[in-house]
């Protein structure tokens, strides 16, 4: 949240900067921003590798789980396969992955 309120106000800062014919000062600004941006992200890995960990061993506990099942138990599923762990295994992906607007 702390980089967010910063680079909020280097935001501000150059509009006013931009405004009153200050653009070296404004370069300046945004460039401590952007810094401020990357060291958010770079701090925030820990987290990210602790979720990407989670989903690895997720889908791996649900990989197992369908090649321990029989050919016979493998057929009955497929009719309802496409039902609860798929929609499961689908929100674990969403989880793990969330879409950000600048993914697009």
């Amino acid at each position: 949240m702390f980089w967010l309120v910063l680079t909020f106000q280097g935001v501000v800062a150059c509009s006013i900067l931009a405004r009153f014919g200050e653009a070296m000062a404004a370069v300046i600004i945004t460039a401590f921003a952007s810094g401020a941006t990357t060291w958010a992200e770079f701090v925030d890995a820990g987290s990210k590798v602790e979720r990407y960990t989670r989903t690895v061993r997720t889908i791996n506990d649900l990989l197992n789980w369908w090649r321990n099942l029989s050919e016979v138990e493998k057929v009955q599923l497929c009719g309802g396969f496409t039902g609860k762990k798929v929609r499961s295994s689908w929100g674990l992906l969403e989880d793990a992955f969330p879409l950000k607007l600048g993914d697009f």
